[in-house]
């Protein structure tokens, strides 16, 4: 039981944070965004870049 709620309130806020927040804002729902769509996937691609292939990795899931 508490992990299907967990899940539902997971869902529900990754659901507001993507729909109504707006990541030039200022606040902790702006700040949330920002890093879940800007920091995260260019950090990840960053250290994907660093190993060998890793560009073209890179170019891969961008295209994907």
């Amino acid at each position: 039981m508490f992990y299907e709620v967990a899940a539902i309130l997971f869902a529900v806020s990754f659901f507001y944070c993507f729909v109504f927040v707006d990541a030039k804002g200022k606040g902790f729902p702006a700040m949330g965004k920002r890093f879940l769509y800007e920091k995260l996937p260019n950090g990840i691609k960053t250290g994907i870049r660093m190993i060998p292939f890793g560009d073209k990795v890179v170019w891969f899931l961008e295209r994907a």
